[in-house]
């Protein structure tokens, strides 16, 4: 779920906005028991691509500040960025960074993020194949069959601006020859895409937190038939 967006203009107005309390206007069913206190607690920042941007973000994210959350302590603002190719092995991958304070040296988790796979994720499946995902949820509410999905449904805050949606669309992909063999990549946009990298970003996230809400997938589980299928379809896309 994207939530709400904009812009924090310094490092100061992001904390100003993340250390306070989520509104919920509407809490349902939920009982009053049940309605806890609801904020961020994982956050991650695009590094850039700039030495000063990259180094201003590290510099933030070891702040005593940012390494103690104001309700339960611990790190909690980290930087992060897009790879691909060497890169990165994995689809999030850990790396250590380091920065020189008053304090001496901090340490930190950094998280590389793979390009390919939430890319592909966003605007393949769940953009893509919105209408086929939609169709299925709600044949699975009529009858209460389980139905394999693509991917899970993308949820957007209510009336997206048009710079909002500008961004998020610049995403474009290209055949080109890679290595003697045709093969469609994403190349780079041609114009702004910060809301669209903070999507992708807010999906990398969630694959990467959801273990500690008891969603992650065992080893033991076989992946879904939608899973398998979109594996072979992109083996297919690579081979051709």
């Amino acid at each position: 779920f994207i939530i709400d967006y904009g812009e924090c203009l310094t490092f100061d107005d992001l904390y100003d906005v993340a250390e306070q309390p989520i509104e919920i206007l509407d809490w349902g069913d939920v009982p009053e028991s049940e309605r806890d206190t609801i904020m961020p607690n994982f956050i991650w920042i695009d590094e850039g691509d700039g030495e000063n941007s990259m180094k201003d973000v590290r510099d933030f994210c070891a702040r005593p500040r940012s390494r103690c959350h104001p309700l339960h302590g611990g790190h909690w603002i980290f930087p992060c960025k897009g790879a691909g190719g060497q890169q990165i092995k994995g689809v999030v991958d850990e790396r250590t960074r380091e920065v020189s304070t008053d304090q001496g040296i901090i340490k930190f988790c950094a998280y590389h993020v793979s390009h390919h796979e939430f890319a592909t994720e966003l605007y393949l499946q769940r953009i893509a194949k919105h209408d086929e995902i939609v169709a299925a949820l709600d044949l699975m509410a009529k009858t209460g069959k389980k139905l394999p999905l693509i991917a899970p449904r993308l949820h957007l805050m209510k009336s997206p601006d048009d710079e909002f949606i500008d961004e998020l669309c610049q995403e474009k992909r290209q055949l080109k020859k890679v290595k003697g063999r045709l093969r469609y990549v994403w190349v780079d946009p041609s114009g702004a895409n910060d809301y669209g990298d903070c999507v992708k970003y807010c999906l990398a996230l969630w694959h990467f937190v959801r273990a500690a809400y008891g969603w992650s997938q065992t080893e033991d589980d076989p992946p879904e038939e939608g899973q398998k299928k979109q594996k072979e379809r992109d083996y297919m896309l690579h081979k051709n």
